[in-house]
């Protein structure tokens, strides 16, 4: 399949590189997250925190998706990464998303995050569980709301709707905020 989207790995991310990417005839990219503002990722837009899909200048930029993380100064945001919520968190921050009409939500997903290695070569490992679980109710969720939620990958954008959001005028600062037994149900889950 042909390249269409870049996410620069840890985010580490500027201006220079939507640039790059639109030299190389790149329309998308997913490296502004909200969590590595200011450190990896360093792009300097003018206006509002983005946590929805903005244009800057010809590209397409889909922000990995945040919410605020309740009572924490040091990583006031979380960012949608199977490995890095729970599913209550998934869904509720989908379903407010949906309520804000929040134009996309883009969740973060490594292949390597379901399996965990027992050495450097990768070559032996066992299933991560809680992951597949986690991955399989967010399916089974999106399936059974496909009237709320449509589900695609960068090669799946096309031309008409590509242009339709480059029109749009409904861009969002909506960053939603989840209740703090959300964060301490997530994190008794990841001690466990």
């Amino acid at each position: 399949d042909k390249v269409s989207a870049f996410r620069a790995g840890g985010f580490g991310m500027n201006n220079d590189t939507l640039h790059a990417l639109e030299k190389c005839g790149l329309l998308y990219d997913s490296g502004y997250n909200l969590n590595y503002l200011n450190s990896s990722c360093k792009l300097k837009i003018d206006g509002p925190l983005r946590n929805d899909l903005f244009r800057y200048e010809n590209i397409l930029e889909f922000p990995v998706t945040c919410f605020r993380n309740p009572l924490s100064i040091k990583v006031p945001f979380r960012h949608l990464q199977i490995t890095a919520v729970s599913y209550k968190e998934l869904k509720r921050v989908l379903l407010m998303a949906h309520k804000e009409q929040m134009r996309s939500v883009t969740i973060l997903l490594h292949s390597f995050e379901f399996i965990k290695f027992f050495d450097k070569a990768r070559t032996t490992g066992k299933p991560v569980n809680i992951n597949i679980t986690r991955f399989a109710k967010l399916l089974k969720f999106l399936s059974s709301n496909r009237d709320l939620f449509e589900v695609n990958g960068f090669n799946d954008l096309t031309g008409p709707y590509v242009e339709s959001i480059k029109k749009s005028e409904n861009q969002t600062d909506f960053i939603p905020r989840i209740p703090l037994f959300m964060k301490i149900g997530r994190q008794a889950e990841q001690f466990i």
